[in-house]
């Protein structure tokens, strides 16, 4: 666990190998376990962490796969959920495989490259937390209000804007580029996350 200066202290969890571990060089399947290995108390509080934008100066940063992974699979099962609601002649023909690569291919490289704190499995599991704001989104808009846009605009701003408020704040604070290069990656990752959201609600959840 590194911590950065008092005023803004990022707390990350870098869950794959300690400082010992480093020195033995272990293996990438040896870093893989070390990924995943997540005890099952902290999955939600690591879940809770993903929607917490900086407060007093601490901002915390998980870099484990498995809860990334089980909000991929979430948000998968509900859009899958949100489709069987929907009237048969407003099914898309695209397939939610081909949505969730397309997003993934349209942001991990952009985040991964535009800074140089994080390595790729860092990078996939930051952006792996934000499926969570995704998947409430989706499943409270099918679940309490279906067809109601303005509710549905209402927690995508709440729970997907608090997650792209912390991707941003992460993207600032590491990438050492001019000014106007952060803004630019910074929109544009904000604008495909929420665009794809948006997406995906009128294309798969909203039963018309």
């Amino acid at each position: 666990m590194a911590m950065a200066s008092r005023k803004h202290s990022i707390i990350q969890m870098r869950d794959y190998y300690s400082d010992e571990e480093k020195l033995l060089k272990p293996s990438v399947h040896h870093k893989l376990i070390k990924l995943f290995n997540v005890p099952l108390r902290q999955i939600p509080v690591r879940i809770v962490h993903s929607f917490m934008p900086p407060y007093n100066g601490t901002t915390y940063v998980h870099t484990d796969l498995l809860c990334p992974l089980i909000g991929v699979m979430l948000l998968y099962i509900t859009i899958l959920c949100g489709m069987s609601y929907k009237i048969p002649v407003a099914n898309s023909s695209t397939s939610v495989e081909q949505i969730l690569i397309l997003y993934a291919l349209l942001v991990v490289p952009v985040f991964y490259v535009s800074q140089a704190h994080y390595d790729l499995y860092e990078s996939c599991a930051i952006l792996g937390y934000t499926s969570y704001g995704h998947v409430i989104t989706l499943a409270l808009s099918l679940l309490l209000s279906p067809g109601s846009v303005s509710f549905y605009f209402i927690i995508l701003i709440l729970f997907c804007g608090l997650n792209v408020l912390r991707l941003i704040i992460l993207l600032l604070f590491f990438m050492r580029h001019k000014n106007i290069i952060k803004l630019l990656v910074s929109s544009y990752l904000c604008i495909v996350y929420l665009l794809c959201n948006i997406y995906v609600y009128f294309r798969f959840v909203h039963r018309t």
